[in-house]
Formats: structure tokens, sequence, C-alpha cells
């Protein structure tokens, strides 16, 4: 599939992401529980490798 298509189908998608990741999917209340995982320390570096739209480090943030 073209860069462009792949673009395109990712852009349509994008606004109920988050909602779905959030509400919909099992488990969806983990990124709590992983940032609880990270401890409060100040200059720590994280390296995020992951995808999406990072609904992980709002709750490590």
């Amino acid at each position: 599939m073209p860069l462009e298509e792949m673009s395109s189908f990712f852009n349509t998608r994008v606004d109920g992401y988050e909602e779905h990741m959030l509400k919909e999917l099992t488990g969806s209340g983990d990124y709590i529980e992983v940032a609880k995982l990270i401890p409060p320390t100040k200059g720590l570096k994280l390296l995020d490798l992951g995808c999406g739209t990072g609904l992980e480090l709002d709750e490590i943030v």
C-alpha cells in the first residue's frame, strides 16, 4: 500500500482511537497501572518505543 494511502487510513481513524482504546478494550485501565510502576524520580529519562497517541505517557507524566 503506498504511503499516501496509509496516511489517509490512519488520519480518518485518529479521532476515535483514544476513546476506543480507553473504553472498549479489555485491560485499557492498564495505562494507569503501568504509570504506577514508574518511580517519581527527578530527571528520570524514559524511552517510549511504542506506537499510538501516547496514552501511557499521559498517565506517566
